[in-house]
């Protein structure tokens, strides 16, 4: 097959497809010289193709690196119990528990109900009076800003 006959093999249909099977095989340096030049020449000319051709190096370079990882002995076990859907047996019940009671709805109405219980009992049964609350703070105001 010459030259010509392989170049239009290589680009016949859609350029970007054609150059985007390459990819890997252009990465990994297992392309011969002509589809090599073909996929470097779409690259520089077209945009997507370069930003497409840039992950698959950044892609290819990270998976070398994890390849070359020796997990320990518990990775399985701890992927497995993390994907698997299956509570911790270690995990307290009441953990599970507060975890269930706390991502109710009416959790954050409750808890201003509280809060605001707390704070008439508070105000009840000690000095701080509504109507004195406008001038403790033009006080608490004032005295910050006297401060150096």
């Amino acid at each position: 097959m010459t030259f010509l006959e392989r170049v239009l093999a290589s680009t016949s249909g859609p350029v970007c497809a054609s150059a985007e099977e390459r990819f890997v095989p252009f990465v990994a340096g297992e392309l011969d010289a002509a589809d090599r030049e073909l996929v470097a020449a779409h690259a520089a000319g077209c945009p997507a193709c370069r930003h497409e051709l840039s992950r698959v190096r950044v892609l290819m370079s990270d998976l070398s690196r994890a390849a070359e990882i020796t997990p320990d002995a518990a990775f399985v076990a701890d992927v497995l119990r993390q994907t698997s859907g299956v509570p911790d047996p270690a995990a307290s019940r009441w953990t599970e528990a507060w975890r269930r009671f706390a991502l109710r709805p009416r959790f954050a109405l409750e808890v201003a109900y509280v809060g605001a219980v707390v704070l008439c009992v508070i105000g009840t049964f000690t000095d701080l009076h509504v109507r004195a609350v406008p001038d403790l703070v033009r006080t608490m105001i004032s005295d910050i800003k006297e401060t150096p």
